[in-house]
């Protein structure tokens, strides 16, 4: 019997944070730390209630759960009754923002089948309304935004001086840190001195990596003066591409769930222990990185948009050799912000760039997925060197002084105008003339000889072409040059 369960509203209930007062930061790692506890004790809680061992718990992560039961004509109404509980108890500490569905699915077909079956009855049971018979709409207590942040800063502090949590089952703790009826106590050495059922649950699992001094979170806006040029911050949001067709693979031939748990935790390990390994190495260039969550399939995370650039296309290095032997790969997008921005409209950016580089195909390529969207743009993995190699080639010849950073923007402007995608400063001037324009800039303004010369030269040879040509630098080139004139804008300061 499988039984799968979903908090649904995580992402809008992980950034309904104060945005006042510069905390973001701070208050996005106490958010994310409780909300995947609530989602450890549920499952527990389900888990518990259905008399099953943890051994049973085939997956916990990015809020959905997944238990393996022995078949019992008595779970469908022991699920049933319990999830008005649930329900209650979301509904009280959450205010409606998260809720949890539940699907109950046994039959005599394949174990696939049977897992696929629980999850279209899953998608079902999220869509269906919040019922008065079940569960009371009215919360005791009005919202209160301060006591909720305490309360998420309460929770978050322990993970600087705790390393284990264990949850037992005590629907009457009172304690404040109790979750849906599953009592928390931190650094308890053992489960026997707990009532069973109780589970040690490991803070390292839960925690991820994000930039301290004196233990505190380094604010947004440090992070943005860490940048290259301008003080922006990178919000990455990536996910593996066609998940759902690997479980399929990997139960085809199962007789029982365990191969989806081989994988569940393979993916786990890499979002939530690699990840968190290649940053917290000593002297890591990805140091400066702050993880909002990683772990199950995806990852959000914020940092200086050069280094969160260039962090993106290692992570997608090391997903590739990971899972190849999967057939699985991972696409991202990536929204460039200022680091006053709200961080909510920043992932929802970086959520829609995502979408585009999952279901439109690179230019030039027949298929979506393994890409990355950013800066306009969107290209294969596989380019990703050539482009920002591109790219700081063209920062450094502005830096050193070889070329201006003015001539980058007349070459954008010329550039997206043979294009047909930009507006021409003049009603006379046609999209057919912008090359002869930029021929005559160059030859007026560009130094001869040098290898910032030989570039543009072989550019203007191919120019008329646009994206119509196997040269990845004249296919992106829009995108590297907003990458250059980003990284040769020298203004720092709180007001970006």
């Amino acid at each position: 019997m499988v039984i799968i369960g979903d908090l649904s509203g995580i992402q809008d209930f992980l950034f309904d944070v104060r945005e006042t007062g510069g905390k973001q930061a701070a208050a996005l790692r106490f958010r994310s730390f409780r909300m995947q506890l609530m989602a450890e004790c549920i499952s527990r809680r389900v888990l518990w209630a259905l008399d099953c061992e943890e051994k049973d718990l085939i997956f916990c992560a990015a809020g959905k759960f997944c238990i393996n039961a022995d078949e019992h004509a008595s779970i469908p109404s022991r699920v049933d009754a319990l999830e008005p509980v649930l329900q209650r108890w979301l509904m009280e500490q959450t205010h409606g923002r998260l809720r949890l569905a539940l699907a109950v699915h046994s039959s005599s077909g394949t174990i696939r089948d049977q897992y696929v079956m629980a999850m279209r009855l899953l998608q079902v049971a999220k869509l269906r309304p919040w019922s008065t018979e079940r569960t009371r709409l009215v919360s005791d207590a009005p919202w209160n935004a301060t006591m909720e942040a305490h309360r998420d800063a309460r929770q978050g502090h322990q993970l600087l001086y705790h390393t284990t949590v264990t949850l037992h089952h005590d629907t009457a703790s009172a304690d404040e840190d109790a979750i849906a009826g599953v009592s928390v106590q931190w650094d308890a050495p053992s489960p026997e001195r707990f009532p069973a059922p109780a589970h040690v649950l490991k803070l390292s699992r839960l925690s991820r990596h994000i930039p301290r001094e004196n233990n505190a979170p380094i604010d947004f806006v440090t992070l943005a003066n860490r940048s290259r040029g301008t003080s922006m911050l990178g919000v990455l949001k990536m996910d593996a591409d066609s998940l759902g067709a690997c479980v399929n693979r990997r139960l085809e031939s199962a007789r029982d769930l365990m191969p989806l748990k081989d994988l569940s935790q393979k993916l786990e390990n890499f979002f939530g222990t690699d990840l968190n390994r290649l940053m917290d190495a000593p002297g890591s260039p990805w140091s400066n990185l702050y993880t909002v969550f990683s772990g199950g399939d995806d990852l959000l995370l914020v940092g200086p948009w050069n280094i969160t650039i260039d962090f993106a296309h290692r992570v997608s290095h090391e997903f590739t050799r990971a899972f190849k032997n999967e057939k699985l790969t991972l696409s991202g997008g990536l929204a460039l912000v200022k680091p006053k921005f709200p961080i909510r409209l920043a992932a929802h950016q970086a959520e829609e760039l995502l979408e585009q580089a999952k279901e439109h195909p690179a230019h030039g390529s027949n298929a979506p997925k393994d890409q990355l969207a950013m800066l306009g743009d969107c290209w294969k993995w596989a380019q990703h060197d050539c482009i920002i190699t591109a790219a700081n080639r063209l920062a450094d010849w502005t830096d050193a002084g070889e070329i201006q950073r003015g001539w980058l923007q007349t070459l954008l402007e010329l550039t997206l105008l043979r294009r047909g995608e930009g507006q021409p400063r003049s009603s006379e001037i046609i999209p057919a003339m912008a090359t002869s324009r930029l021929s005559y800039h160059v030859a007026r303004n560009w130094p001869k000889g040098g290898p910032a010369r030989q570039w543009i030269n072989h550019l203007l040879q191919q120019f008329d072409r646009g994206p119509n040509t196997n040269d990845i630098e004249l296919i992106h080139l829009p995108a590297i040059i907003r990458y250059a004139m980003l990284a040769t804008r020298h203004s720092k300061g709180d007001d970006q």
